[in-house]
């Protein structure tokens, strides 16, 4: 309470102390009075003197609402200097799974188990706040009763089509729209409905008092009507921390339960502790801790069965996160400006333009240990500049600016926001000069505020290198798609105005174009591309998907067909190259594919259980089956077991997998039955891993920002090490191999690898030197130059695509690329000067090939036919005719060129089983060749036979558990011959025993000592009779030097 109250107090009690309206005047001065009192340091806009009336109801606008790429490190806007956290804890299985998400801004504080919920302002119908998951907006319109819709401040503070991370009139803020109810005379509940149709009802009233005489009423999400058919349903208690949820639970159109996710806070008092579990805890559970209750409630530890233990520490004062721990020492810390910071703006209570541009409370760097021990180093340190603003102006409205941020080793990345706080560019800087710029422009349209336009790249002397430019339907929808540049090879880069909006140049452009529906869903209805054009149709009042058509000059060429059940998941699709609108319409199709699903019954509900694929036998008009897959699962919804059958419905074969806590592999089992183990540690990196076959396991270990350091292969009588150094950047700067020779990295200020310098080499001279390789990027991250280990380099343009259009060799010769605005090589010139073009057909499938002598005289044409599923013919630069023919299944049945002709037969797993290679034109002129292979599909045995079925060659394979070949079996006069072949640890050939008994012998030395002095890689062979092959490596892996010996040892 304010000191300067308390003498205002005291004379009102003595004079009327012993009067009941003493009591009564009392409460209602306190009741008016408390609201003002400061109870602690002002929290982002919302607690700024000036302006609040302007700024009520809209909270973590341009931090939740806007472009991603504003993002830095994952955690901390460049725009508003917010630090966020979110991560979800624990989820329920099913077609639509449930989740606990929790989110934080050092503006707002946690959002943990919080219902959504509307609240009217000043008990006015239209003007209406929406919360979620931190994130105020608010909803008006001036009209009673009317629909509201998101109030144009919102988009002054941020608000975009992006913060979903893509772009649709689905996700639009421009299609959210509140209606509001009376249920009860007094009482009111709200409509609230997406782009989508996605319903979400706001009817649990909620009434917390915020003093003696105040009381704030709010209404909770009821329920969530998705468009698919699920439901999802909201009930609440009044809990110790306030209303939270009681309980989340999802149905499907046949009010089915598809699992539940509840809370419960026994003795939080004794204890504050709130504690979700999914599915009465089969599906895994979530502790939330709570420190400083109830003074206040931060949340402290999160321990959820599913992921590693979080902890979180906050300032004494200001109750800011100033760090997040996980286990074994990994920190992250934030630090923010305030008063002790001479960069911060000190004077207080701040008023509008003082949080403006102030860096009072935002973040000022983030430390991570990303040295070599747990000491933190600032990875990111942050710098606010504000552009100018006018103080005598009565229009509240944000500057724009620039926040500087520097990495640990002082690389600047600048980002640019205008005076609505939308990201307008993203520069990255090469010492003090401009390397390129990413921009971004936006809408000024009333009904397309806050929707990007354009997205620019463009070099540090603003040349533009590409552009990627939108064009919106009414509701939001990308209507036309623009790529502008260099598309072909030899294009220039694209104008633009100043509004991002492309002007006509000597550049390429792509366009794709779509149509949605108008009917609330924002279906897309059509697509097109200059080739084809795709047509989709969803059943009525519905977001699933019926029906999708390929069009190619106004003719369907290919299909697909959809049916779902109660939980909107497929359970039959179709596909196919018919040509009518309807399913039962087969005429003209050469091939059609099925695939049928089956779910559970059995918690947890919804999952896929059996998966069917069939075709269409085109003779009988009958589904045939081609294999079905059958999946078992745990209360995590894992799977943890599958049978594989084949297409007379036998099981072929069945995959394991046991899992931790985490969702983590611990042990897999193969279809020959063959374990592989891992463990992990505490904050789940995998620290053990066992194959099947080998001898030896190899052990992992991290530093304190979990980025692996060193692995070591343990046999019996060795350890192999490789150890790994990084950088303050997290990139790898160094390699030592087994043999302690290290290979150095470096990068540039974006990132990239430019120099890789080899271990120590002697020259022929016995001088030491180190190797290397480099490379040069262009503004778009292509290699444009690579220098090799001799000095020779070669160079590289691109198009916009990052597809090289002219490449030239150290000798001078040069490689040229042109390409269609599609993408596909159309033109190339090779080394030698031979031109060849070439056209493809709708799918970017080469139909015909052309090759032309330097001089322009035709060498050769070849062409390719289609069918809308396969190659059916080709004509060669001869003239000579190819045909393919292929079963109802899509499986290639044979080749016919001229006279020669073959066949082909699968066997049950669709696997090819038999080649008939026909040598006259009788029914009985071939030789069959046949394969068998085992459960993991290697094959054991070949064998050609004749058409009477007697086996002419016959050879059999037996393999190790490393899938090595251990064995190869001939057959001699119908006597078996065997080959044995022996493998290291590594799969490296250790033996070799022919059918005749000698042996040839490998010997590895993986720590062979060298005359310098050096550990380097070198093998021995040995063959039958004695003689000796002897190779030894230098530091980099090439073979230095070879002797070989004959069986007394004498230098051949």
């Amino acid at each position: 309470m304010d000191t300067k109250l308390l003498p205002l107090y005291k004379k009102i009690f003595i004079f009327w102390e012993n009067s009941m309206l003493n009591f009564l005047l009392i409460l209602f001065l306190y009741s008016v009075c408390s609201p003002l009192q400061a109870t602690e340091e002002p929290v982002g806009l919302a607690n700024f003197n000036s302006p609040q009336e302007a700024l009520i109801g809209e909270q973590n606008i341009a931090t939740l609402g806007g472009e991603p790429s504003a993002m830095v490190d994952g955690c901390v806007n460049v725009i508003t200097g917010t630090f966020i956290d979110c991560a979800i804890d624990v989820w329920s299985p099913g077609p639509d799974p449930l989740y606990i998400e929790r989110i934080y801004t050092h503006t707002s504080g946690w959002s943990i188990n919080e219902p959504e919920n509307v609240e009217m302002l000043g008990g006015s119908l239209n003007r209406v706040v929406h919360e979620e998951k931190g994130m105020k907006t608010l909803y008006t319109n001036t009209l009673i009763g009317r629909t509201l819709f998101i109030n144009a401040t919102n988009y002054s503070q941020g608000l975009t089509n992006c913060s979903k991370g893509f772009i649709s009139g689905k996700s639009n803020p421009h299609n959210l729209q509140m209606q509001i109810i009376s249920p009860k005379p007094g009482t009111f509940a709200v409509y609230l409905r997406d782009g989508s149709k996605s319903l979400k009802y706001f009817g649990s009233n909620h009434r917390t008092r915020l003093s003696l005489m105040a009381i704030r009423s709010q209404d909770g999400l009821t329920y969530e009507q998705k468009p698919y058919g699920i439901k999802t349903q909201y009930t609440y208690q009044k809990s110790p921390l306030g209303w939270k949820i009681d309980e989340i639970s999802n149905t499907n159109s046949l009010n089915q339960d598809l699992g539940k996710i509840h809370f419960e806070y026994d003795n939080f008092k004794l204890n504050p502790c709130m504690v979700a579990y999914a599915n009465k805890d089969k599906s895994g559970s979530c502790e939330y801790l709570f420190s400083n209750y109830p003074a206040r409630h931060d949340l402290h530890q999160v321990i959820s069965t599913h992921a590693p233990k979080i902890c979180y520490s906050y300032d004494d004062t200001t109750h800011r996160m100033k760090q997040k721990a996980l286990p074994n020492g990994r920190c992250k810390q934030i630090e923010y400006y305030d008063e002790t910071n001479p960069y911060a703006y000190t004077k207080k209570p701040l008023t509008f333009y003082d949080g403006c541009t102030s860096p009072y409370e935002r973040v000022s760097c983030l430390k991570a240990a990303v040295g070599t021990d747990q000491t933190l180093h600032p990875t990111h340190r942050f710098y606010y500049e504000v552009n100018f603003i006018n103080r005598k102006s009565r229009i509240y409205s944000y500057p724009g600016g620039t926040t500087r941020v520097l990495d640990l080793h002082n690389q600047e990345t600048r980002y640019h926001y205008d005076s609505k706080r939308r990201l307008t560019g993203i520069d990255k800087l090469l010492g003090a000069n401009l390397y390129r710029t990413q921009s971004f422009f936006w809408s000024s349209l009333p009904l397309l505020e806050g929707c990007l336009t354009t997205k620019t790249l463009q070099d540090g002397q603003g040349n533009l290198l590409s552009s990627r430019y939108y064009d919106y339907d009414k509701n939001g929808n990308i209507k036309h798609e623009w790529l502008l540049g260099n598309l072909t090879g030899n294009a220039k880069g694209p104008v633009l105005n100043k509004e991002g909006i492309p002007i006509a140049g000597q550049y390429d452009s792509y366009i794709r174009t779509y149509e949605y529906s108008d009917d609330g869903y924002n279906h897309l209805l059509r697509e097109q591309d200059g080739c084809k054009e795709i047509v989709y149709v969803y059943y009525p009042k519905s977001a699933l998907l019926h029906k999708k058509f390929m069009r190619v000059n106004n003719k369907i060429i290919y299909r697909e067909f959809y049916t779902y059940n109660s939980n909107g998941s497929i359970t039959r699709y179709v596909y196919d190259d018919g040509h009518a609108l309807e399913e039962d319409d087969v005429e003209g199709i050469t091939e059609r594919h099925s695939v049928y699903t089956s779910y559970r019954d059995q918690f947890p509900v919804g999952l896929p259980e059996m998966i069917e694929e069939k075709y269409l036998d085109l003779a009988l008009r009958e589904e045939i089956l081609l294999q079905k897959t059958q999946n078992f699962h745990d209360h995590q919804g894992r799977i943890t077991q599958q049978t594989h059958y084949d297409s007379n419905g036998q099981p072929r074969f069945t995959l394991h997998w046991d899992y931790d806590a985490h969702g983590n592999i611990l042990k897999e089992t193969n279809a020959l039955g063959h374990t592989s183990f891992y463990q992990y540690d505490e904050n789940d990196n995998l620290i053990f891993e066992q194959y099947p076959g080998k001898d030896y396991h190899t052990v992992h270990e991290y530093d304190f920002s979990n980025r692996l350091i060193c692995s070591k292969d343990i046999h019996a009588d060795q350890t192999l090490v490789t150890h790994y150094a990084y950088n303050g950047l997290s990139q790898k700067v160094a390699m030592t191999n087994w043999q302690g020779e290290t290979t150095q990295y470096t990068y540039d200020h974006c990132g990239r690898l430019i120099k890789t310098i080899y271990p120590k080499l002697l020259d022929s001279d016995g001088n030491s030197y180190q190797p290397f390789e480099c490379i040069e990027y262009d503004i778009a991250d292509n290699p444009i130059c690579k220098t090799d280990r001799r000095g020779f380099k070669t160079t590289f343009n691109y198009n916009i695509r990052g597809q090289p259009s002219l490449i030239q060799y150290p000798d001078g010769s040069t490689e040229k690329n042109a390409y269609t605005l599609e993408g596909y090589l159309a033109k190339s010139i090779s080394l030698n000067g031979v031109v060849t073009q070439t056209d493809y057909d709708y799918l970017g499938r080469a139909c015909r090939q052309m090759t032309f002598a330097p001089t322009g005289e035709k060498l050769s044409e070849t062409t390719t036919h289609y069918n809308h599923f396969h190659k059916i013919a080709e004509v060669d630069a001869a003239g000579q005719f190819t045909y393919y023919q292929y079963d109802a299944a899509g499986r290639l049945a044979s080749i016919v060129k001229n006279e020669a002709k073959a066949v082909y037969q699968y066997d049950a797993c669709q696997r090819l089983a038999k080649t008939l290679e026909y040598f006259g034109s009788e029914e009985k002129d071939y030789i069959a060749n046949v394969k068998e292979y085992d459960a993991k599909d290697r094959l054991i045995e070949e064998r050609t036979e004749d058409a009477e079925g007697q086996v002419l060659t016959k050879i059999g394979y037996l393999y190790n558990e490393q899938g090595k070949p251990i064995q190869t079996i001939s057959y001699h006069q119908a006597k078996p011959v065997i080959t044995f072949t022996h493998y290291n640890a590594y799969g490296d050939v250790e033996s070799i025993v022919d059918p005749q008994g000698h042996k040839t012998r490998t010997l590895f030395y993986y720590l062979h000592l060298n005359q310098e002095g050096q550990y380097v890689y070198a093998k021995e062979t040995i063959d039958a009779i004695g003689q000796s092959f002897f190779q030894e490596h230098d530091s980099c892996g090439h073979v230095r030097f070879a002797i070989r010996r004959d069986p007394m040892g004498v230098i051949l």
